[in-house]
């Protein structure tokens, strides 16, 4: 048995880490002390009676601490890239951060799902990727995703997530370490508010399969926020849409990733492309950039 087995069973302190292990306390401290700084999300923890305690997490956790930024003028949006998926439209992608660079957008946000994941996402979804591995994966995108000298900043998704479960590490969060242009929002969802809060964009990675009405889920949620943001940006369902609603506007971000046999399957069909939004004093001009096969 190793470490990351025992962290991932429950919570020990690190004595009885080191009696599991059959190792030194000594020791024991400093392997999690090396997994954290690999980062490996090893939560460290009081419990009621005091004793530390050590585990692993492997679920997402939502922020709810606000993300300041400049406001924006122009920003670009992507999601549901995929890396790593043998249907990635990285060709695309990477025409597309050329435009937007041309463009001059002062941000670029991603709302989730910037890897293909573990594979086993679903069932049958290992045939469908060609990057095997957390190891790999993490080297793949770092080195492909496409470089920018603006800032991307991303949320992860379901399928990043994977890697939290079965690793028990943040492959979006150690991707963004690697590279100065992306910056790690957090997990599933964030809220970007600009210095003088009167501006405030909320990025989140949906569940669920595309409904019937496709903007009804979108609308579900924005009646449900009690503070309405000026953009509400949705990953996951691979759907392009701009909708004005309740003073807010929401999009649905499109994806990078071709039909895979999956959404054949289910009938579905992915809109690949971005937007770019331009952002003035009492309205926004979005557009809609299309790479049709």
């Amino acid at each position: 048995m190793d470490i990351l087995k025992v962290l991932k069973g429950g919570k020990y302190t690190y004595k009885e880490i080191a009696k599991l292990l059959n190792i030194k306390k000594s020791k024991a401290r400093r392997e999690i002390q090396k997994l954290k700084e690999n980062g490996y999300s090893v939560i460290s923890e009081y419990t009621r009676k005091g004793k530390l305690v050590h585990y692993l997490q492997t679920d997402p956790i939502e922020s709810e601490d606000f993300i300041y930024i400049q406001k924006p003028k122009k920003i670009g949006i992507v999601s549901d890239t995929h890396l790593g998926s043998k249907y990635c439209a990285l060709k695309k992608l990477k025409e597309f951060y050329k435009i937007l660079e041309d463009e001059g957008v002062d941000v670029i946000i991603h709302a989730g799902d910037l890897t293909d994941g573990n594979g086993r996402v679903y069932k049958g979804q290992l045939n469908e990727v060609y990057v095997y591995g957390f190891d790999d994966m993490l080297d793949y995108v770092v080195n492909e995703y496409p470089e920018s000298s603006v800032k991307t900043m991303l949320i992860s998704g379901n399928h990043d997530d994977s890697f939290l479960k079965s690793e028990g590490a943040n492959i979006v969060k150690m991707i963004c370490e690697q590279r100065d242009d992306l910056q790690y929002l957090g997990s599933i969802a964030a809220r970007l508010k600009d210095y003088d809060n009167d501006f405030l964009i909320e990025v989140v990675h949906s569940k669920g399969q595309t409904p019937y009405a496709r903007s009804y889920k979108a609308q579900k949620q924005l009646e449900q926020m009690v503070e309405k943001p000026d953009l509400l940006i949705r990953g996951h369902l691979h759907i392009s849409m701009f909708l004005p609603y309740l003073e807010s506007n929401v999009f649905e971000a499109g994806c990078f990733q071709e039909q895979t046999p999956f959404l054949k399957r289910m009938g579905l069909y992915p809109q690949v492309g971005g937007w770019i939004v331009e952002i003035g004093e009492d309205r926004i001009k979005p557009v809609w950039y299309s790479y049709k096969e």
